[in-house]
Formats: structure tokens, C-alpha cells, sequence
């Protein structure tokens, strides 16, 4: 018969190391994905046009934001709805300027939400901005003023003389101590030394 098979070429290529590698690869894809989603902070992924948006369930909880109101390509303008103070937003995203700045979001319900954002480029040109919620923040430095001020009226206004020193040096007086040392005000006795 003149068929017969005269040869046979076997290839055979080993596979083992592709797929560790791809499992390594999901498995990195999948920590990835779940971490953007379940950390308090809010992430937001964009193209360098700033036109097109992918947040993660954070920007969702804190400002009401979904991936589908991000989808139409307005959502600098939801956010940030004064043209000048957008236009510092997106002039500030773009040059990727390392650390921190202070911003007041428009929240999806209208409130006004102090944040903190911090901006980087991956490799692939993919831009992300990283934000955090400011308003515990700004309510705790809200209470420690009003402390503060408590405190500071508590001592100079009380009856008792009340000096603070420091290196020996008078930094603080109430009025009480003002009118003991013979002083016409506090400022008077700020820098002399406690004994004179």
C-alpha cells in the first residue's frame, strides 16, 4: 500500500511552568480586585482624558458615586461643580504631583465632603487617585478648638494666678497673675524670667 506513514514528528512542549505562571497571575488579579474593593479608602481609576472612570465600593459608601454614574463621562463635573475649582482638580490629577491634597467633594445627594487625595500613573498609563474621608478628622480638630478655647477662658479668666514658664522663662500669664506681679496685662510679663 502506498500510504504507509514513512516518519513521525512529535512535538511536545511543557506547559508546567505557563501554567503556575498564569495561576500565580489570577491569583495576584483576584487579591487585586478584592483588596480595591473591601479597603475603606476610596480608589478611583481613570485614562489620563480623565473621561472615563472606574470606582471602587468605597467612592460608593462615602460620596454615592457608582461605576454607572461615572460611565457618561461627567463625573468631574458632579463632583467638583464649580468650573475654576475643577479645573485646579484636574490640573492638580494630571501632573501626578506626589502627596497629598485637601478637597471638598460634592457628594451624588448634594453635601459638600472634605477628602484627601493622593494620585499615581501605573505603567500602562492608567492613572488612580486614592482618597480618604476628612470629615471625623475635621470634626475631631472642631472639638479639640472648642476645648481649647474652654480651657483657655477656664484659665484666664480664674480668680488664681496662673504663670507657665519655660527654660525659666514666663509664657503664659493670666490676668490674676498680671495684677499679683503689678503688671497692667498678661503680655507685660511674657519673656521675664520667673524670678524677677
Amino acid at each position: 500500500d502506498g500510504d504507509a506513514i514513512t516518519g513521525l514528528l512529535v512535538l511536545w512542549q511543557d506547559v508546567t511552568g505557563r501554567s503556575a505562571a498564569e495561576r500565580t497571575l489570577a491569583e495576584q488579579h483576584e487579591l487585586l480586585e478584592r483588596l480595591i474593593e473591601t479597603v475603606p479608602v476610596m480608589i478611583s481609576i481613570h485614562a489620563p482624558s480623565l473621561g472615563r472612570f472606574r470606582l471602587n465600593r468605597a467612592v460608593e459608601e462615602i460620596l454615592g458615586y457608582t461605576d454607572e454614574d461615572a460611565a457618561d463621562g461627567r463625573l468631574l463635573e458632579r463632583t467638583y461643580p464649580d468650573p475654576a475649582y475643577r479645573a485646579a482638580v484636574e490640573a492638580y490629577m494630571r501632573s501626578l504631583e506626589p502627596g497629598w491634597r485637601d478637597m471638598i467633594v460634592t457628594a451624588r445627594d448634594g453635601s459638600a465632603v472634605p477628602t484627601a487625595w493622593a494620585n499615581f500613573r501605573l505603567s500602562s498609563e492608567v492613572e488612580v487617585g486614592v482618597g480618604i474621608d476628612l470629615r471625623e478628622r475635621t470634626r475631631m480638630e472642631a472639638a479639640l478648638r472648642e476645648s481649647e478655647a474652654k480651657y483657655r477662658n477656664l484659665v484666664e479668666l480664674s480668680p488664681d494666678a496662673i504663670l507657665i514658664h519655660q527654660d525659666g522663662r514666663i509664657v503664659f500669664a493670666n490676668a490674676a497673675a498680671a495684677a499679683l506681679l503689678g503688671a497692667g496685662a498678661p503680655d507685660q510679663l511674657l519673656g521675664r524670667t520667673v524670678t524677677t
